[in-house]
């Protein structure tokens, strides 16, 4: 089983030919996902490359759909529109890779609006694909990134010695956001990360414990809903949550 963990991968769709003819050529029998893809370069992919893919062994590609807003899409430079996204998706959904879309939440100047369509468009993508799920993430600006450059217009004070920069963690650093996420704002995210994970069942399969898969089968229909009606107050989990790590 290999990893490609390259984000270019699917980038020179020759290339890609060429590579799935000769395991197939071969007889080579291995299995292999796609760690990191586009979907400005995969919508260049006709079914015949997909089916490919599929007979050379790939059994699962992630790709990166980060919002369900044109303008956000935009300003993150993705050079992709939501129509782009159901169009591969579409494609895509006939093949039975595993599919994971992964979302990013949180930008600077997101709206709560620009939030629930991005909501709307994975709970869409994993309704018409039945072996996709769709986490999702809090925003990190790394430097000499875009992204960096509008926190910092947004009002983000970066690190000033290397001992704050040693507790740059992406799971964790939207807590150093105040200039654009309240307190508040800060909750709902963590509660739309950690529900937006356990709300689709096509996840199960990342889950091997007979007791966790016991706990998930009676909280993901509660998940589901939360997602679907978009709410996200009461947050209980979080409060299971803290008390898990501190058990840890």
């Amino acid at each position: 089983m290999f990893f490609f963990q390259d984000d270019n991968f699917s980038v020179d769709v020759k290339r890609v030919k060429s590579f799935c003819d000769q395991v197939i050529e071969q007889k080579m029998d291995i299995k292999f996902g796609l760690m990191g893809t586009r979907i400005d370069t995969l919508k260049y992919f006709d079914d015949e490359m997909f089916s490919k893919l599929h007979q050379a062994g790939c059994l699962n590609i992630d790709i990166g759909i980060e919002s369900g807003s044109d303008r956000i899409l935009q300003l993150m430079s993705k050079a992709i529109t939501v129509a782009d996204i159901h169009e591969v998706n579409a494609r895509i959904k006939h093949y039975d890779f595993i599919i994971k879309f992964t979302f990013i939440i949180g930008f600077p100047t997101e709206s709560d609006e620009e939030i629930n369509q991005t909501i709307d468009l994975a709970m869409k993508l994993a309704a018409e694909n039945s072996h996709a799920y769709t986490p999702f993430y809090i925003a990190t600006p790394y430097p000499g990134t875009g992204l960096y450059k509008q926190a910092i217009e947004n009002g983000l004070k970066p690190p000033q010695s290397l001992e704050e920069w040693a507790l740059f963690d992406r799971d964790q650093w939207y807590n150093n956001y105040p200039c654009w996420l309240s307190p508040q704002k800060i909750k709902k995210l963590e509660m739309i990360t950690f529900v937006a994970f356990l709300y689709n069942k096509n996840i199960k399969f990342k889950i091997t414990s007979p007791i966790f898969k016991f706990f998930f089968n009676l909280y993901q229909p509660i998940a589901h809903f939360r997602m679907k009606h978009k709410y996200f107050g009461l947050p209980f989990e979080l409060w299971v949550k803290k008390i898990l790590n501190k058990n840890d």
